[in-house]
């Protein structure tokens, strides 16, 4: 198990990260109030074709807490990215103040744990 955890300022905002690879799955977890929060499944449904070899689709799931449009975006996003080096589905946990739930903020996140990523 690999782990890596680290806080940021995110936007100007404190934020705790935790990333954890797991044999069977990546989990990211972040947070600004301590609490798991929302907590959102995704993977990457792999789609073979006859000229490129493969192609992927990717399920996002909620699991618990509410899932709103930007966390969608978000584990969609995180998914793309992990899907180009392991075939683990990943698991996030977002919870965040209600003044940094809009898309600036969404973008910048992504960044840091792309920037900061365990897999």
């Amino acid at each position: 198990m690999n782990v890596s955890q680290f806080a940021a300022e995110v936007n100007g905002s404190p934020t705790s990260f935790v990333c954890s690879l797991y044999a069977d799955r990546i989990v990211v977890m972040v947070t600004q109030t301590s609490n798991f929060g929302s907590i959102v499944h995704a993977s990457a449904d792999r789609m073979s074709t006859s000229e490129d070899g493969a192609c992927s689709s990717f399920t996002v799931m909620p699991l618990l807490g509410p899932c709103e449009d930007l966390l969608s975006i978000l584990a969609r996003q995180l998914i793309e990215c992990i899907s180009r080096t392991s075939d683990r589905p990943l698991l996030l946990c977002v919870s965040l103040k209600r003044e940094n739930e809009n898309t600036p903020f969404y973008r910048a996140l992504l960044q840091t744990i792309i920037a900061n990523k365990t897999w």
